[in-house]
């Protein structure tokens, strides 16, 4: 709280700035979306949270965070490409993985329909060429890694 006073004063004396609200991000998101009650999802690198509002209330009781973020799809993408049989070094490839995932990979919202999409078409696949001149082609894998946040 200090320090959020220390910003708003900072704001108002040295910018002039004549209003300031301050909310938690959660609150924010679904303002955003013309919303004033909702669930805001939040899943970052290192761990994703979990925020209910209700009439622009936050409920802290009812906040969850998870250990499964951005950092473990990285780690099911880089499983699921070795199992199709690319050779990919681990500490090497990572962010070579983390850059795929977040260029090419989605959340299928029906993921039956993706599987048979993916194996009845080439619909999804799209190719990568890495720095080394390999060619990946992917197709399932970029909605089958962000599975593992569900």
């Amino acid at each position: 709280k200090p320090a959020r006073e220390r910003l708003v004063r900072l704001l108002f004396e040295r910018y002039g700035v004549t209003a300031v609200f301050v909310g938690h991000q959660a609150v924010l998101a679904l303002y955003a979306q013309g919303l004033i009650s909702g669930l805001a999802v939040d899943s970052g690198e290192g761990c994703t949270t979990a925020v209910p509002v209700v009439e622009g209330y936050l409920q802290n009781h009812a906040v969850r965070r998870m250990d499964l973020a951005g950092a473990q799809v990285t780690e099911v993408l880089m499983k699921l490409l070795q199992r199709r049989g690319y050779a990919l070094a681990r500490s090497a490839d990572l962010d070579t993985v983390r850059r795929i995932k977040e260029g090419l990979g989605y959340v299928a919202v029906d993921t039956a329909l993706e599987h048979r999409l993916a194996t009845e078409t080439t619909t999804l696949e799209r190719s990568l060429e890495l720095p080394d001149g390999t060619v990946l082609r992917l197709g399932a894998e970029r909605f089958e890694a962000p599975e593992a946040l569900f």
